[in-house]
This record gives structure tokens, C-alpha cells and sequence, in this order.
């Protein structure tokens, strides 16, 4: 199976590994990482385990999922960028480690991920969410020029939704 599905001139986009169950868990163990996600609780490391497994079992069977994002300079793991299913919806996401946030990595991965996702996969439609009080991810998706679609509630909280429609 392909290790590396691409690369953006700082970052491998790529396959997951074994070794990187131990740094994604100290990734979603951060309250502050995991304060958008879901209810934005910490994760345990169980959580990890199965997350690796999971992406990397989706991307077997068909090419595609959350991949892993390895930061070339040091060859770490430091977070994903990809696609989901979540709410009947093809979900784009990506999730860094603190110490990686505020340096471009997260619109880099995304720009070369979501180009990936409507050339090479060619989804139809393509929906990214975000919590309306994260500001950092809704600029990322600003940056991407993604269109709004609408305002959704989740886990009791205001969610902006962005959807990309192919043009096939």
C-alpha cells in the first residue's frame, strides 16, 4: 500500500503508521485541540489507537480518509487533514497539535487535500463544519473559498457549514 499520497513544500500527506498512535494521543488528549471537536472534550488514548486504525483501514479499502500529516523538517506526525463520513456528509477536516497551530500548516494540508479530493477522488459534493467560535478553522476555510451553505446546531452549539459542489 502507497505510504505518501502527497506533498505540500513543508508537509507529507500521507498514510498512517503504528508509531503515530502514541503522538496523535497527545494530540486529542489537549483540552485546547479538542475544545471544537464534538463535545469538546479531551480523548483517551484508546481513542488514538482506534483512530489509526480506522483511518488507515479506510485508506486500504479506498484510497482515501483522514490522512496523517507529517511535518517533512522532522519527519513528525503532527495532526490530519482529510475526509469523513459525519452527518450523511462527506466531512473535510484536519486537526493539529497545539505547537502547530499559527504557522500555515493547517491551510497548506487543506488547499493540497482538497485539491486531491475534487481532481483525484472527484467527490460531488465536499462539506466542511466548523464551531462558528473557532476562528482559526473558519479562516481556514475562508482561505480555501469555500461557499457557506448554512448555520446548523450541534452538541448545543452554533455551527457554520461550507459545502463545495463539483461542477461535473
Amino acid at each position: 500500500m502507497k505510504q505518501i499520497i502527497s506533498e505540500t513544500p513543508r508537509l507529507i500527506i500521507r498514510n498512517w503508521k503504528e508509531e503515530d498512535v502514541v503522538p496523535y494521543a497527545e494530540i486529542i488528549s489537549d483540552p485546547e485541540v479538542m475544545q471544537f471537536i464534538g463535545h469538546g472534550k479531551p480523548r483517551p488514548h484508546l481513542e488514538a489507537v482506534y483512530a489509526v486504525e480506522k483511518y488507515s483501514g479506510q485508506i486500504a479499502q479506498q484510497g482515501w480518509s483522514r490522512f496523517a500529516l507529517e511535518l517533512k523538517e522532522t519527519n513528525t506526525l503532527i495532526g490530519f487533514c482529510g475526509f469523513d463520513h459525519y452527518n450523511n456528509e462527506l466531512d473535510f477536516g484536519w486537526r493539529l497539535g497545539k505547537q502547530y497551530w499559527g504557522h500555515g500548516y493547517a491551510t497548506e494540508a487543506a488547499k493540497e487535500v482538497l485539491r486531491l479530493g475534487t481532481e483525484h477522488f472527484k467527490f460531488p459534493r465536499i462539506v466542511c463544519i466548523s464551531y462558528q467560535e473557532n476562528h482559526a478553522s473558519v479562516n481556514v476555510i475562508r482561505k480555501l473559498k469555500l461557499p457557506f451553505e448554512k448555520q446548523i446546531t450541534l452538541n448545543n452549539r452554533t455551527v457554520l457549514q461550507f459545502a463545495l459542489e463539483s461542477k461535473i
